[in-house]
């Protein structure tokens, strides 16, 4: 709409000069616009105004040839020549001296193309303007969107993660809550633990013997002989658990971990109330330990 109001404007080369309209409408931006319309509009608006500076700066009308038809003939050869007629003084018209403080026709038409084209032209650098305004704006929006869209991925990641950590959570918890189940099952199927099989020895009917081998684990655990120390402590546990009382090895032969050398202590302490082995223990003995 600027360009066709421009295109209305009645211009001279003066005007343009002064405006320097011409070159806002002849910007790149314009020319190469998406448009095919403003190209075109701009295009037309830089011609014609070329075209009136153009005929400013042509030279005038030639003057006619000799010869030519409004030319008066030439007088024939020896005729005298004709006096030369002066006509009579015409009176030259005076051109009308306008009234003090008011201007001329042309001064006015003048002063109104310029005032139109410098609304035109500012009216054209407010419109490119917004035009930047609002490019900068759509850029700041499209950055806006995209920085909001990747802020909502990543919170929509880390929910993920939040949620695959507490899965694995409970996964574990699970799967320890079952360890736990299936060892009470084992301590409950299998009767009593170790350790209550040892704190209930000393109400056992064999409970002097059993704290004998008991005592005599302990010593071999202080010598690094970790298996036998072992060896005594379950054989310990196993005499604990015997209901009636054990007067013979042969009682508990066939018990799974008591085996021939135990058998042997067993026997022995039945016999003389002692074992020999540990006696040297309690003594500090332990060269030739078994």
């Amino acid at each position: 709409s600027i360009l066709i109001r421009l295109a209305s404007v009645s211009v001279d080369a003066e005007l343009l000069r002064r405006t320097g309209v011409a070159k806002e409408v002849n910007q790149r931006w314009i020319r190469t616009h998406t448009n095919q319309d403003v190209r075109r509009a701009s295009s037309e608006l830089v011609h014609s105004w070329k075209n009136v500076v153009v005929r400013v700066l042509s030279p005038g009308p030639k003057p006619s040839r000799v010869g030519d038809a409004s030319s008066p003939p030439a007088p024939a050869r020896g005729a005298p020549a004709p006096e030369a007629q002066v006509p009579p003084p015409e009176a030259t018209p005076e051109a009308p001296v306008p009234a003090e403080g008011t201007a001329s026709i042309g001064d006015a038409a003048a002063g109104s193309g310029a005032c139109a084209a410098e609304d035109s032209g500012k009216e054209w650098a407010d419109a490119a303007k917004t035009q930047d305004t609002e490019t900068t704006k759509e850029k700041k929006d499209k950055k806006d969107r995209k920085d909001k869209k990747d802020k909502k991925e990543k919170k929509e990641q880390k929910a993920d993660m939040g949620r695959l950590d507490a899965a694995k959570t409970q996964a574990t918890e699970m799967t320890k809550e079952k360890k736990d189940k299936d060892m009470k099952d084992k301590d409950k199927h299998t009767g009593k633990t170790k350790g209550k099989a040892l704190a209930g020895a000393e109400g056992s009917a064999n409970a002097e013997l059993s704290e004998l081998f008991k005592e005599l684990s302990v010593f071999e655990f202080k010598l690094k002989a970790r298996f036998k120390g072992m060896a005594y402590m379950k054989v310990a546990a196993l005499l604990a658990e015997v209901l009636e009382k054990v007067t013979s090895s042969a009682q508990v032969k066939d018990t799974k971990g008591i085996g021939p050398a135990s058998l042997q202590k067993i026997q022995e302490y039945l016999e003389t109330g002692k074992i020999q082995i540990l006696e040297k223990y309690r003594r500090g003995e332990f060269d030739g330990a078994e």
